[in-house]
């Protein structure tokens, strides 16, 4: 059996109206070698699949666990909802600390390291840039916001605003709302794999909105094959990976869009401009240990661009694999660690 995933973006109405990866789910008929249990259900706005491969009997209650925690997880860092953990931190008086749970601050805690990472490309306060420009909860006016609202807006947004005082400790040293939708369906991923290992459970595919966490091998025992795909071509498959024992977040902004005189603005805001991301690079696919760290840094080399995202990927020694649009072609660029990504087997 092969377990395919088609990556792609689509636009959810629900809780989150913004651009997510959605993960369709197929099984390419071959013999399995063991047995494969699949759990499917909603969360943070969008869907999780969670595939497991095992010989041995699974506990009853998991299923509900797993469900369970990503329903706990969900409220503690949605914005959609003033009763959760992260809306209370919105709320929190500047300069006065406020002690989050060991979840929030642990998700804060990466987020500013790949804040720092990428000179500010990874933000989870720009949010009120993707209002403005009609990518968030108001629909879009297919209209351009005027320089006074942009830089209005700017000076709502960044990061360094939030102070990590250590004793999970938080403290804002100025009005800032944080959003951490880009971030936390990875955070959500790899709790998941966790509790999946704490049962013994060492084969698995754990995939929350296109965040994806790979362990062991799939029922026919080979690796897991993740097929990306095309952003040029809805539904076509530009390239297929056989992984394992690895995180994979892809990110892109080839569905989210508006176009005004011809010029086309994607859902990929820069929050150091206030301006949407040009449309060069339409596809970013990232590869870590962690899933929390691949989701985050998919989205901060999607604003950074082919060049300097390719960049950031050398230094951190990071498997990175980019699609780009140059001169109306689709081109791929794939940084050294991802190399050799490109040429394993099945097996």
């Amino acid at each position: 059996m092969t377990l395919v995933v088609n990556l792609t973006a689509v636009t959810t109405t629900r809780l989150l109206k913004a651009s997510f990866l959605f993960v369709a789910l197929l099984l390419i008929g071959c013999q399995p070698s063991a047995e494969s249990v699949h759990w499917q259900g909603g969360v943070m706005g969008t869907r999780y699949h969670i595939t497991i491969t095992s010989d041995q009997p699974i506990a009853p209650t998991l299923e509900a666990e797993v469900a369970a925690q990503l329903q706990a997880l969900d409220q503690r860092f949605t914005t959609y909802s003033d009763s959760s953990e992260l809306m209370a931190l919105n709320r929190q008086p500047v300069g006065v600390p406020l002690e989050v749970s060991a979840e929030l601050y642990t998700v804060l805690v990466e987020a500013a390291e790949i804040y720092q990472l990428s000179d500010g490309a990874f933000d989870p306060t720009v949010g009120p840039l993707v209002e403005l420009w009609g990518f968030g909860r108001a629909a879009s006016s297919d209209q351009l916001p005027p320089a006074e609202a942009i830089e209005r807006a700017l000076a709502a947004v960044g990061f360094h605003h939030l102070q990590l005082l250590g004793d999970r400790r938080v403290q804002l040293n100025a009005p800032v709302a944080i959003d951490l939708s880009a971030i936390a369906k990875g955070y959500a991923v790899d709790r998941i794999a966790e509790l999946l290992e704490a049962n013994a459970l060492n084969d698995y595919m754990v995939e929350v909105g296109g965040e994806l966490r790979l362990a062991g091998r799939n029922a026919s025992g080979s690796r897991w094959r993740i097929a990306v795909e095309s952003p040029l071509q809805f539904g076509q498959v530009e390239r297929v990976l056989s992984l394992t024992d690895t995180a994979l977040a892809t990110s892109g902004d080839y569905h989210n869009y508006f176009e005004v005189d011809g010029v086309r603005y994607s859902h990929t805001i820069d929050p150091r401009s206030g301006w949407p991301v040009p449309r060069e690079l339409l596809s970013v696919t990232v590869l870590d240990a962690q899933s929390v760290r691949a989701d985050a840094l998919a989205t901060a080399i999607s604003v950074l661009g082919v060049e300097r995202g390719l960049a950031l990927a050398e230094q951190l020694e990071l498997p990175v694999y980019l699609l780009s649009l140059q001169q109306g072609e689709l081109k791929a660029h794939a940084s050294s660690a991802f190399v050799p990504y490109l040429h394993t087997t099945q097996d």
